[in-house]
């Protein structure tokens, strides 16, 4: 593979993370619902480079039941009464193939499988359902709990992706997906409960595998949210090294990229000192991590790093009447590395500002993250 290539491969993925990033805070925004539904579309739109989107949503009826009618035992059928909450339109074409959709019965039946099915699909240019010369990515909201839809977000691509891309596309609308349904379920929620929510989300998480990897990137994807940062990761500590074991948002990472490396070290350094390290927004860092966190911040453009060691859980240290452990300071098992990269962090909760969301960097901006 080509440094170009690869370099390209790598824009790539950080462009992907930050608009999950963004999504993900867009989610927990407290923003009412025509204005989160407004970003929500425009942010997938663009983050995925689509020609438009819209989200429908739709309220499920039964027909009125006429004795007269034969019982066609179809008794989990419905119609479904279907409004535009938002849309995207990045040119006229955009425009004119949401109304080409819109306007089409065989569109409007794939709709309505995808809402009575709860399942993604792609409908290609000339297939039953789509009038355009667009490739068609539709997907279900569904509620959280009940698995249910209460609506569909749709995009509207130029042709010629190949089908493990078009695969790949609709895994990530639906993860974003998630994070709608997770808004729709939070957003009448006051501040206190919001958090208690997070709180209750990332227990559930950590708790739900005991599988160490998918402790892991349930650990730094649902802590993200909680610490208020743009990126959590968890280093693994063996007494002499520390290795990355998880990064939000990233399900894979170059291990022998050249910022993983720094960041490995940095943290091996600090595991060394049993001491947690607080850099940026003022404060410098301790005398000997300097050289160690200066060539990591020019590598990443990082502007606050926050490492915490995690010790092991260790039954015989008790905490005294003040609530501090006394005895031999159990041993260290891993560390927790929170980044922020904008100007200002992403708040925990409550309503957001367009300051406080990072949005997709420009290409002459790219920063080389883990």
């Amino acid at each position: 593979m080509s440094a170009s290539s690869s370099d390209s491969q790598s824009a790539a993925r950080r462009q992907l993370q930050e608009l999950l990033s963004t999504i993900e805070q867009l989610a927990l925004s407290g923003l009412p619902v025509p204005q989160f539904h407004a970003e929500f579309v425009q942010h997938v739109t663009h983050g995925l480079d689509a020609e438009a989107g819209f989200v429908l949503l739709g309220t499920q009826r039964q027909p009125d039941s006429d004795p007269q009618q034969p019982d066609s035992g179809d008794s989990a059928r419905h119609d479904v009464d279907y409004r535009v909450a938002a849309r995207c339109e990045r040119d006229g074409d955009g425009t004119s193939a949401i109304g080409l959709l819109r306007q089409d019965a065989a569109h409007t039946a794939v709709i309505e499988r995808v809402w009575n099915d709860a399942r993604s699909t792609a409908v290609l240019p000339g297939e039953a359902g789509n009038p355009t010369q667009r490739v068609l990515l539709i997907v279900p909201l569904t509620d959280t709990q009940s698995g249910q839809p209460f609506g569909i977000i749709e995009l509207i691509r130029l042709s010629g992706i190949e089908p493990l891309a078009i695969e790949n596309y609709l895994r990530l609308i639906e993860r974003m997906a998630r994070q709608a349904a997770l808004f729709h379920k939070v957003s009448g929620l006051n501040d206190g409960q919001r958090h208690t929510q997070a709180h209750t989300q990332f227990l559930q998480a950590v708790h739900a595998s005991l599988d160490r990897r998918r402790t892991a990137y349930a650990i730094v994807n649902e802590g993200r949210l909680l610490a208020g940062c743009e990126r959590l990761s968890l280093a693994l500590w063996d007494g002499h090294h520390c290795e990355l074991e998880a990064v939000s948002g990233q399900g894979w990472f170059e291990r022998r990229s050249r910022s993983v490396m720094l960041l490995e070290q940095l943290a091996t350094q600090v595991a060394s000192s049993q001491q947690p390290l607080w850099y940026g927004n003022g404060t410098p860092p301790p005398q000997h991590l300097t050289a160690a966190i200066m060539e990591y911040v020019d590598a990443t453009k990082a502007r606050e790093i926050v490492v915490v060691p995690v010790a092991q859980a260790d039954e015989t240290t008790k905490p005294d009447g003040h609530g501090v452990s006394t005895g031999p300071r159990p041993p260290l098992s891993m560390l927790l590395i929170a980044e922020q990269f904008s100007a200002s962090a992403p708040p925990r909760s409550g309503r957001t500002t367009a300051n406080d969301r990072p949005y997709l960097s420009s290409g002459s901006d790219q920063r080389d993250r883990a």
